[in-house]
């Protein structure tokens, strides 16, 4: 069974990425760009992208709550940025295909943190993954 996500990057620029469960983001009000997501015993703000769905099977999905440009100037400063030269990677819906095109292509070109828990008592090991390094 395919699980629904959407990408989520930190307002700084960093090329960090989290997966947060689609229901969850499609349950808050359209216009919420900037995010909280669980890292950890943390809540980090980022900003999230509902131009791309991605099939995240066996990934780490993150916990995730609304947020607003109050709460994270640094998202606000990104996502202000983002729509003054058009970018789709603000997590607004792409305005031309090729747009949600390139996003998809991005996505699915950068290094993923993964984790898996145990199953029927066997242990699954955390690990980084990168494009093409296989399973």
């Amino acid at each position: 069974m395919a699980a629904w996500a959407y990408a989520c990057r930190p307002g700084g620029g960093a090329e960090t990425i989290w997966y947060v469960p689609q229901t969850a983001v499609d349950e808050m009000p359209a216009e919420v760009r900037i995010v909280r997501v669980q890292v950890g015993s943390d809540w980090l703000c980022a900003l999230v992208d509902r131009s791309v769905r991605v099939d995240v099977d066996a990934m780490l999905l993150r916990q995730v709550i609304a947020s607003n440009e109050a709460d994270c100037p640094e998202c606000a400063d990104a996502l202000r940025a983002s729509r003054r030269s058009g970018s789709g990677r603000d997590g607004a819906a792409a305005s031309q295909p090729e747009d949600a095109e390139a996003t998809a292509a991005q996505t699915a070109a950068s290094a993923v943190q993964a984790a898996a828990i145990s199953l029927a008592g066997v242990p699954v090991r955390r690990r980084r993954c990168q494009p093409g390094s296989g399973p």
